[in-house]
């Protein structure tokens, strides 16, 4: 699995984080990487950033928007999200880093009436008190999905 955390304009980055998804079996609530598509699900997000207090001090406030992408692997199939409210951040500095965890509910038949492959994509972008990106960002490039 494929994960980046990166700043706008900050070269070389100064923080490093962690960065995991997990799909959870609506009916047994254990990690799984097949579901059937008549059912909703989770995806369960885990992040944590370790950054210096300028980090801190300049992003201290806002808060985490996690968005859940499933990229079709079917022809003929289109894409589809499941958008997670952002989460209230800790605005007392060290404590930007986390941890966080954050979970996402996809809609039952979200993926459409095709079943099959779909790849599992993650961003969890920084957002400003007003509401809008804030130029910091995490990126998780998932497992393969099996719908059925």
């Amino acid at each position: 699995m494929a994960t980046n955390f990166e700043i706008y304009g900050i070269d070389p980055p100064i923080i490093t984080a962690t960065l995991d998804a997990t799909v959870i079996d609506p009916t047994s609530s254990n990690p799984t990487n097949v579901l059937d598509h008549t059912l909703a699900f989770q995806v369960k997000v885990d992040w944590e950033l370790q950054s210096p207090s300028l980090l801190a001090n300049a992003y201290g406030t806002g808060t985490w928007n996690v968005d859940v992408f499933l990229d079709s692997y079917i022809p003929g199939a289109s894409n589809l999200s499941a958008v997670n409210a952002g989460i209230a951040m800790i605005t007392t500095t060290p404590h930007v880093n986390g941890p966080y965890t954050s979970t996402v509910t996809v809609a039952p038949g979200a993926a459409g009436p095709l079943v099959g492959a779909y790849r599992l994509l993650v961003t969890v972008t920084h957002m400003s008190p007003g509401g809008t990106p804030d130029g910091m960002a995490g990126f998780y490039e998932g497992p393969i999905i099996q719908f059925f």
